[in-house]
């Protein structure tokens, strides 16, 4: 069985980790690696998140923004904000239902 490449982060995914990114740059009480074995994820794990390797996942994004006192829907839609990319135009191969 041939394993499929997973996708790049979406620039979506790119916005929600500069913001965790920026409020763990901006705090002093908490390094990555704590906050990465504070979220149950390796430090490793969490570097690839928040340098735009690797996906990340709602239930995960919940937990960072718990730990960093980040409003979950707020970090979201100031992510959607901006990237607009997001928006679905015209061309998309994104059927409706």
């Amino acid at each position: 069985m041939s394993k499929r490449a997973k996708p790049a982060p979406s620039q979506l995914t790119q916005e929600v980790a500069s913001t965790i990114r920026a409020e763990l740059g901006r705090r002093r009480d908490i390094t990555q690696g704590e906050l990465a074995k504070a979220v149950d994820v390796s430090a490793a794990q969490l570097s690839d998140i928040l340098n735009d390797k690797k996906q990340i996942d709602i239930d995960l994004l919940d937990r960072l923004c718990y730990a960093l006192s980040l409003d979950f829907k707020q970090t979201v839609a100031a992510a959607d904000e901006k990237t607009p990319a997001r928006r679905i135009e015209a061309g998309w191969d994104v059927p409706q239902l």
